[in-house]
């Protein structure tokens, strides 16, 4: 029963995220979720996570702004605000900063994607750190 049950639930997902024309990748930076790359103001959200010697996981989400939108490139910049959680430090952190990025779509149809994005990251706790991380991701449009 759990296993139809799931299946059910992954084909409602994958049609709605198909109608809702979503973007799911992988990168640098764990699993993504993108809104569609048609749209001039978007949503980015990413999961990355660590098991290991410790555990730690780092949600994000970003609001970008698309100043270029052409048929084989994207650029966009916007907000960023995240956390990094685990047992491996003595507290966990905020994440905020103003990414910087460039998508590239080698195929037509905007179906397939590959980013880099750079930026400013403020990370606080009871220090503060300023330091510009990169990420590279691959992401598939369902549309």
């Amino acid at each position: 029963m759990k296993k139809y049950l799931f299946t059910m639930l992954l084909i409602v997902a994958l049609a709605t995220a198909r109608q809702a024309q979503i973007g799911l990748g992988m990168g640098s930076s764990g699993i993504n979720v993108k809104t569609s790359a048609e749209n001039d103001l978007r949503f980015i959200g990413r999961l990355d996570f660590f098991i290991g010697g410790f555990s730690r996981v780092t949600p994000e989400i970003n609001l970008v702004h698309q100043f270029v939108n052409e048929s084989q490139i994207n650029a966009y910049f916007g907000g960023k605000l995240g956390a990094v959680i685990g047992d491996g430090f003595d507290e966990d952190f905020i994440n905020i900063g103003v990414p910087l990025g460039i998508e590239f779509f080698p195929l037509e149809g905007k179906k397939l994607s590959v980013a880099v994005e750079s930026g400013l990251l403020l990370q606080a706790s009871e220090d503060i750190f300023l330091y510009i991380p990169s990420i590279v991701e691959f992401t598939f449009y369902l549309r």
